[in-house]
């Protein structure tokens, strides 16, 4: 029987994780989570950064499969979806996660960041918020965080108004952010932060200039890594669930490794709303 496909990328246990940045915090949660499960498979995880540019994404899957790597799992925005199709078509398989790529030999998986907006909005509105701004990212990776156009959306579907920001993910963006939907967005009584880093700036920020939280303006935070039950308010945050992404991946990684060539459906894993002192 003849393939097209590099039959020396089996049983070399390598597993390539790609990323945008490897040093935020759920990334590293993510990857630390999924080194176990790939390790207690038998196989290696090699960490690469593609820096959200997709020509170097596309120089990080030469190397890998140079190093005839079993798969690859990307994170977020790939960017260049025809010239990782073509890598998946000939090469090892691939598990896209918070993007996607319709092509054979690709998996897809990300959390249901429409109702993680869906969520956060409605709690806030539930208890009488009816300005809400959100702090998003600059060049945000898809399917991970909820989105503006999610935000939006569930902005109007809830009858309040919305505004967006975009910031830097860390605790100063997410001061920075509040800022400035306080200077453009009056009377704002809710916010909705890309994750908790920066839901916590926010908090920061607004107390600084004696806003009371949740008193005069409720804040979540999107992630739940932990620190936000840590500061005070404790921050009411959407939970995505890591272990059960970590499974859907690996899941989906060995389904390809065993029978390559397929495209399963798309896996879209719940989040849920921790609600704590911040809303």
């Amino acid at each position: 029987m003849t393939t097209n496909r590099d039959e020396a990328t089996t049983g070399t246990g390598i597993v390539g994780v790609v990323g945008h940045d490897l040093s935020a915090p759920s990334f590293v949660d993510f990857a630390e989570g999924l080194r176990h499960r790939i390790q207690e498979a038998g196989r290696i995880l090699l960490l690469a950064s593609a820096e959200g540019d997709a020509r170097q994404l596309s120089e990080v899957l030469d190397s890998l499969r140079s190093l005839h790597a079993e798969g690859v799992i990307v994170l977020g925005d790939v960017g260049w979806r025809a010239r990782l199709a073509q890598f998946a078509r000939h090469g090892p398989p691939v598990v896209v996660v918070g993007d996607c790529v319709e092509a054979s030999n690709v998996a897809c998986v990300g959390f249901d960041s429409e109702a993680a907006a869906r969520l956060a909005v409605q709690h806030m509105a539930g208890t009488g918020r009816r300005r809400i701004g959100m702090i998003g990212l600059r060049d945000p990776p898809p399917g991970h965080s909820p989105s503006e156009q999610d935000f939006l959306a569930a902005a109007e579907a809830a009858g309040v108004h919305g505004a967006t920001v975009r910031a830097e993910a860390t605790v100063e963006g997410g001061g920075a952010g509040l800022r400035a939907l306080l200077e453009r967005f009056r009377g704002m009584d809710g916010v909705l932060a890309h994750n908790d880093l920066m839901a916590i700036g926010a908090m920061r920020a607004a107390i600084g200039r004696g806003i009371r939280v949740p008193s005069d303006i409720a804040v979540i935070g999107a992630d739940d890594t932990g620190i936000g039950a840590l500061v005070t308010p404790a921050l009411t945050t959407v939970r995505f669930d890591r272990d059960r992404l970590i499974e859907a991946v690996t899941d989906a990684l060995d389904q390809l490794i065993d029978t390559p060539g397929q495209r399963p459906e798309t896996v879209v894993v719940p989040v849920e709303l921790v609600v704590r002192e911040s809303a």
